[in-house]
């Protein structure tokens, strides 16, 4: 996920720096960027409780006991 993550990161920072550009040379409307600006943000926060949520499952699947050792313990008489 890494290799895919590196690229998209470049190209986002990539869109800031433009978008940035055009707001401070008065070439279009702000308002439209800031509408974008915003579902970007909604969007990475979305997708950052995604992988907040995944990596939570792996740990707690990575710390839990084995699942049939517990279920049925064998009773000593």
């Amino acid at each position: 996920m890494r290799d895919a993550r590196t690229p998209v990161d470049k190209a986002y920072h990539d869109i800031l720096k433009r978008l940035e550009a055009i707001v401070l040379l008065g070439v279009i409307d702000v308002a439209p960027i800031l509408a974008f600006a915003e579902e970007l943000n909604a969007t990475t926060a979305r997708y950052k409780h995604i992988l907040a949520q995944e990596q939570g499952r792996r740990k707690a699947h990575h710390d839990a006991p084995d699942a049939g050792d517990d279920e049925n313990p064998v009773e000593e008489q």
